[in-house]
């Protein structure tokens, strides 16, 4: 789900580009979409952590030196590398897609600043729906949610 409300915050910032943008220009729209960002700073201040992490950090205190444990450990540091590998991919394919996606329709479809704006939301609602759609299993299925997800949307048609 963090991956579709990331995706709701970004259409959040393309409605206001797209309705301000044009009134105030494109430092005003900046600014104003500087609003659902605050949203979520005080938002993060009013979810309070789950309770198995409180009971670890109250049973444990606060650990110093996991990174040293994880660089000596070979399972562990592969395991890093890995993950960072990924965090990389994802970024990669992120800022490359989607950010510059449209500098890349204004120049080779000919498309206006709105019309390449509009394009993006399209992706960006994708990806609001497609974490929720992914997680919902077909009724009856039971089983492995995303798993059944996936074949669901994936089947053939009868």
């Amino acid at each position: 789900m963090i991956f579709s409300l990331f995706a709701v915050g970004a259409l959040l910032a393309i409605g206001i580009s797209l309705v301000f943008a044009p009134w105030l220009g494109w430092r005003a729209a900046f600014l104003l979409s500087l609003l659902p960002a605050a949203g979520v700073f005080v938002l993060r201040r009013a979810i309070r952590e789950s309770d198995p992490f409180l009971r670890e950090r109250t049973a444990h205190g606060v650990r110093r030196g996991r990174l040293r444990h994880i660089t000596r450990d070979p399972v562990l540091r592969r395991r890093l590398v890995i993950g960072s590998l990924i965090f990389v991919a994802n970024a990669v394919g992120y800022w490359g897609y989607l950010v510059f996606l449209q500098k890349y329709m204004l120049t080779r479809f000919g498309l206006t600043f709105r019309e390449s704006l509009g394009v993006t939301a399209v992706f960006y609602g994708a990806m609001a729906i497609w974490p929720v759609v992914a997680a919902w299993p077909p009724s009856g299925s039971g089983g492995d949610r995303p798993r059944s997800a996936a074949r669901w949307c994936w089947r053939s048609p009868a």
